[in-house]
């Protein structure tokens, strides 16, 4: 195994490289040809930035609709806090 990675705010997670050598392995057990591995979880990291994407904007919609149903119930100044300027057009 080679030494941790020094990644900012990731040093609990113990993220480390794994190099083999002289590993022989059965037919049966690789499961895609040599040299074909790296592209193939290359295709699968491009998978999930796409999935990480949606996901990150169905929390920034979620967290708008809170933020502005919060918004509307509150009240400052005997006004709702909805209608300051630069909340008008939000709802």
């Amino acid at each position: 195994m080679t030494p941790p990675y020094d990644l900012v705010g990731c040093q609990a997670m113990g993220l480390a490289g794994i190099e083999l050598s002289d590993c022989p392995v059965d037919e049966a057990a690789v499961l895609f040809p040599p040299g074909d591995g790296f592209k193939r979880a290359m295709a699968g990291v491009d998978v999930a930035r796409t999935l990480v994407a949606a996901l990150c904007c169905g929390m920034m919609e979620a967290l708008l609709d809170c933020a502005l149903a919060a918004t509307n119930g509150r009240t400052d100044f005997g006004s709702k806090t909805i209608d300051f300027q630069g909340c008008n057009g939000c709802w």
